[in-house]
């Protein structure tokens, strides 16, 4: 598995390095930047800054109405997000972000006689109010909605090969974002953590088919109440923001998504931990961003 990992980061950077070549016109005229507006913060009412990232990352799937065993293998990630400033109470106390990720995986068991196929895409929108603890430092705290959509399949089950995975509730949220300079070169340094409170999760009874569940029952009676004591869950993400082009940066980002459930006698777990690489750029501004750095 590990070779596979290899390859995957080798691709990766294959993809990305005429970005970085081209990157280096643009270094000189960056270091002479002092405003962090226009390079890293959240300014302006209504202006969007957007990021999308890829990724590679370690996985470990647990589903004891598939299998009694564990199996670990790759994901590839995707994240998508966007902040959007917004001047309720005048001033720019208020974020709105929402937030499109995802993952596909592949996954072997110890004994590697068997394979689970698996995805799962997360939704999330959310308001954010911000404290300005002084001219680098930021907190920002809130939370919002949150949706999950996605299945587990195993190679190895013939009665029962997949398992559906939906879910849905509020999310608590909070980021810390750090703007600092390394021999006057502007980067931001940001960590977010979000956690699941209250909602619904569908799970199956133990020893309950599929085909009884849709022949002979309501699949609605299958969501159950979810909170932090039944599915304990967690999002980290810790971002190193390096603006190396005029008008984009580049993101560099640990990503941990674990997702944890205890229901009708059933346990599952999903442990994601990917090394991400993407851009963070202006949606809205961005033809008065480029005419900054002429």
């Amino acid at each position: 598995m590990n070779r596979y990992i290899h390859y995957g980061l080798i691709a990766l950077v294959s993809v990305l390095f005429p970005f970085f070549a081209e990157a280096q016109d643009d270094v000189a005229s960056l270091m002479k930047q002092t405003s962090l507006c226009d390079t890293l913060d959240f300014c302006g009412n209504g202006r969007i800054r957007q990021a999308t990232s890829l990724g590679i990352g370690y996985l470990n799937e647990y589903d004891t109405y598939l299998s009694p065993q564990e199996y670990t293998g790759l994901s590839l990630n995707y994240r998508n997000e966007s902040y959007r400033n917004r001047s309720w109470q005048g001033g720019d106390k208020w974020i709105t972000n929402k937030v499109v990720q995802g993952y596909i995986g592949y996954s072997d068991n110890k004994v590697q006689n068997s394979r689970a196929y698996s995805f799962l895409v997360t939704y999330h929108y959310g308001v954010l109010r911000r404290w300005r603890v002084n001219n680098r430092l930021q907190l920002l705290a809130g939370g919002g909605g949150l949706l999950d959509v996605g299945t587990l399949y195993n190679t190895r089950n013939g009665n029962n090969p997949a398992q559906f995975r939906f879910s849905f509730g509020l999310l608590a949220q909070g980021m810390v974002i750090w703007n600092f300079n390394v021999f006057h070169y502007p980067l931001r340094l940001s960590y977010e953590v979000g956690v699941p409170l209250v909602g619904a999760t569908f799970m199956p009874h133990y020893g309950q088919s599929y085909y009884e569940l849709y022949n002979y029952g309501e699949p609605i009676e299958q969501l159950n109440f979810s909170s932090p004591f039944n599915t304990p869950s967690i999002l980290n993400l810790l971002s190193l923001d390096i603006p190396t082009w005029s008008h984009m940066t580049l993101r560099i980002s640990y990503l941990g998504d674990i997702h944890q459930a205890e229901i009708n006698h059933l346990r599952s777990h999903s442990y994601n931990h990917a090394f991400m690489i993407g851009f963070v750029w202006d949606s809205i501004t961005l033809p008065s961003f480029f005419g900054q750095h002429k």
